[in-house]
């Protein structure tokens, strides 16, 4: 099985970038990015887009690619549809939705784990166990505290283990590996994508990185909105395989 990071904030070589985050993984597409970037770096990689595209949530910069796709099966949860605000600012999708989902085939994902195809399963909204919101994110036109009840992780059981794929991990990636090992029961080979670390402290990292070492999570691939700090104590304290993550590299995952 083969990765393909299409969209991430930095890239490689004549790769183009943005705020945002797509990756192409196997025969699914997760996520879009903000804009056309994800569609010009499937062209340079030569790979065509697959039929089934899921949203992880209802953020511009993960639904704007959106509006380019047409007869593509979509997994979603209702919850994405709904206006999102950072404080004042606007940041859900840049579109009316009634507009991305008449052009193609919508699957409204209600249960908390699906299998949309053998092998890899949408699984979410993470249980939040302790985590506590602020209200930096707000969600409708009450602009209530976003509880990312619409989030939504991939995760493919592979033979050497889990591979998790997140879009930005904002009910906490620990909360979301931890209900993998449970839902699963099985041992974690990858987790790549957005950790949405930008704003937490070091000891909240180190907890994080500490829990992954404790589950013997293998690899990491932090993307997007995880950030440097984050990527620095990993690459100090993790004891496995950190792996870089920008637009326009591939890995690749046995079966």
């Amino acid at each position: 099985m083969r990765i393909y990071i299409l969209c991430d904030d930095s890239s490689l070589g004549d790769f183009e970038h943005e705020h945002g985050f797509s990756a192409l993984v196997d025969s699914v597409l997760f996520d879009t990015g903000k804009s056309s970037v994800f569609l010009k770096n499937a062209e340079r990689f030569g790979v065509n887009l697959p039929e089934d595209v899921v949203v992880s949530h209802g953020h511009y910069d993960h639904v704007g690619g959106l509006l380019l796709l047409t007869g593509k099966r979509l997994w979603i949860r209702k919850k994405a549809l709904k206006p999102k605000y950072s404080g004042d600012r606007y940041i859900g999708a840049p579109f009316e939705w009634e507009e991305v989902l008449s052009k193609n085939e919508t699957r409204f994902v209600s249960e908390k784990v699906v299998e949309i195809k053998p092998g890899v399963f949408l699984m979410g909204p993470a249980n939040l166990r302790n985590r506590v919101f602020s209200g930096e994110f707000l969600v409708g036109k009450e602009r209530k505290i976003d509880l990312f009840e619409d989030e939504q992780t991939l995760v493919v059981d592979s033979k050497g283990g889990l591979i998790i794929v997140t879009g930005c991990s904002h009910r906490g990636i620990d909360n979301i590996v931890l209900d993998a090992v449970e839902t699963f029961k099985k041992k974690i080979h990858l987790v790549l994508g957005g950790f949405h670390l930008l704003r937490s402290s070091e000891r909240e990292i180190e907890d994080i990185v500490e829990l992954f070492n404790k589950i013997d999570v293998k690899t990491v691939a932090p993307c997007h909105c995880t950030g440097k700090k984050a990527v620095d104590i990993f690459k100090e304290r993790f004891k496995g395989n950190l792996l870089e993550c920008r637009a326009g590299v591939t890995f690749e995952v046995s079966n």
